[in-house]
């Protein structure tokens, strides 16, 4: 058993909290879609949907089932798939993207608080700069969704 040095332990508390904020997101997601579907009385509801993913069910179901448009929300989306890349390489293999994209790269590269180590192909979470980056970048679209249903399903809501 390979003993570990202590300045692994930022990286591994950081990525922890990483995968608890992004569950947290997929959550708050599915929850939404469920609030949608019986507030519209639907018989389909989210895991009904085939998709990429938890959040690729709810992104189609809001799309396709509420026939709710996220176009607005589309370089939000980009990013978000990102992040969702960053937390199966986590969950799934310790951190590592095998033949990362120069899109990856380049995010990780741009981001506060995370970085890639070439050398073991590796995701190494520095600092907490990148989770509150997260933070408020699946709050704000969670909120954004929100308030295009809103929107789009209750046009009444909107004068008031």
């Amino acid at each position: 058993m390979e003993i570990m040095n202590s300045s692994e332990f930022p990286n591994i508390l950081n990525q922890s909290i990483y995968l608890t904020i992004y569950s947290t997101f997929e959550n708050e997601f599915f929850k939404l879609c469920e609030w949608c579907q019986k507030a519209e009385s639907l018989k389909i509801g989210p895991k009904d949907i085939n998709g990429q993913g938890y959040i690729g069910q709810c992104r189609k179901y809001i799309t396709n089932v509420l026939d709710v448009s996220l176009d607005s929300l589309n370089d939000e989306w980009t990013e978000i798939k990102k992040y969702q890349l960053i937390r199966n390489s986590i969950a799934h293999n310790n951190g590592i993207i095998k033949s990362p994209k120069n899109d990856i790269l380049k995010f990780i590269e741009s981001s506060n608080g995370i970085s890639f180590d070439t050398e073991k192909s590796q995701v190494k979470m520095e600092s907490i700069d990148f989770l509150k980056t997260l933070i408020d970048k699946l709050t704000n679209f969670l909120s954004e969704t929100a308030e295009r249903i809103i929107e789009e399903k209750m046009p009444a809501h909107n004068n008031v």
